[in-house]
């Protein structure tokens, strides 16, 4: 996470390795260019309703051996709302329990 210097408002950022062999972050930043310009959908896609459900890319910057992504920061993280996580209380390891939401069976 990083906040923007003037407007203190908080960003998500992502960082991947600029050379490995899926380019992932290309593609990414391709996607989130197709349908956003400055954070904005485009026009030819802002009355889809599924464009509102999308993550927006603000920026990004690729260096020599890593690329940032700045998203915006979304309220909540999606496991949240598909499983509990608990740590083991017996005492005797250090292992996390997941009980899974209702959520999570219609997700399959």
């Amino acid at each position: 996470m990083g906040f923007h210097k003037k407007t203190k408002k908080a960003y998500a950022v992502k960082q991947i390795l600029t050379h490995n062999k899926y380019q992932t972050h290309l593609k990414e930043i391709w996607f989130s260019n197709f349908f956003f310009l400055n954070g904005k959908p485009r026009k030819e896609f802002e009355q889809h309703p599924g464009v509102h459900n999308m993550l927006v890319m603000y920026d990004y910057e690729i260096e020599d051996v890593d690329t940032w992504i700045i998203y915006e920061l979304c309220d909540g993280s999606l496991g949240w709302h598909l499983y509990d996580l608990y740590k083991d209380e017996s005492g005797i390891s250090d292992e996390y329990i997941i009980k899974y939401k209702p959520f999570y069976g219609r997700m399959r």
